[in-house]
């Protein structure tokens, strides 16, 4: 429950810092709003789904009373923390240079989740190994799209920088494929992750 409160408060402090940008609604025009504006809506997007997918996992595997319960508690909080980071550096200077930065931590967050899960319900490998193995795929997938999210704050840190002093591209451009690289990396994460139809296929399986 009380994690539940704690989404809360983050969803409630991004609605905060929303309303600095869409109040007046016509300063949504201006380059800097819109991009704060898209990039709260990205942050959302993560928050969201991260709700969703919380309420998924907890559901069918609470927090069990042994060390790797308490540690996957931890690290739920410490996911909070980075959103709440996440939506706060929305709407300041550090945006650009820390927002891919930011992503890239809360995919090892996840997967550091994903591992302790794994080892909190080892039990399962004897007792139902489809479920262990189901378990171990999302990690698995959790570790490729971690992977993505570094090689997205590479690209923006590098590759970016250089189009726009070498090219002169504009860094409202630059900043608005980050932010759709980020969005279709997450929306494709936990669809990806939700869907476990192709269990048994691939190379995910060995």
């Amino acid at each position: 429950m009380g994690i539940y409160v704690i989404f809360a408060i983050v969803m409630v402090q991004g609605f905060l810092n929303l309303s600095e940008v869409l109040i007046p609604v016509d300063g949504i025009f201006d380059d800097e709003s819109a991009i704060t504006a898209a990039s709260l809506f990205v942050s959302y997007v993560i928050i969201v789904s991260s709700w969703i997918g919380y309420s998924r996992s907890l559901s069918k595997r609470p927090y069990s009373d042994n060390w790797q319960g308490s540690a996957r508690f931890v690290l739920d909080i410490m996911i909070l923390f980075e959103y709440f980071y996440l939506l706060s550096i929305s709407t300041t200077e550090y945006f650009t240079e820390q927002f891919p930065a930011v992503v890239f931590t809360i995919f090892v967050t996840y997967a550091v989740w994903d591992r302790i899960k794994r080892s909190e319900y080892k039990y399962l490998k004897k007792q139902d190994n489809d479920a262990y193995e189901n378990m171990a795929i999302r990690s698995r997938k959790t570790i490729i799209c971690l992977a993505v999210s570094f090689a997205i704050l590479v690209y923006h840190s590098i590759i970016t920088e250089y189009m726009i002093e070498t090219y002169q591209m504009s860094e409202s451009v630059g900043i608005a494929i980050l932010l759709v690289l980020i969005s279709a990396l997450v929306i494709y994460y936990r669809a990806w992750k939700w869907n476990m139809r192709e269990t048994r296929l691939g190379f995910l399986t060995r």
